[in-house]
């Protein structure tokens, strides 16, 4: 990922990079689950970016619990599947 624009403004330069690291073992685990699913990875990827669009934008609340979270992400592989 290309992150220079941001890590100009950054004010913790090692933020981006854990990022990058981060996103990039979601996006081997994604792989991973389309592999085991027998779907092409470009079908899975834009059926993860359409949850994550449904998502992104989604009013958050300060109380959810780690059981509400749980139920959130365990959508993801019922989104993915549909």
């Amino acid at each position: 990922m290309n992150y220079d624009a941001m890590a100009s403004g950054s004010s913790d330069p090692l933020f981006l990079e854990r990022l990058d690291t981060f996103m990039e073992g979601t996006l081997a685990d994604i792989k991973a689950f389309a592999d085991r699913e027998f779907r092409p990875l470009e079908e899975t990827l834009r059926f993860v970016a359409e949850w994550h669009a449904r998502n992104l934008f989604r009013p958050t609340r300060q109380d959810d619990s780690t059981q509400d979270r749980t139920s959130r992400g365990l959508s993801l592989n019922v989104d993915v599947r549909e």
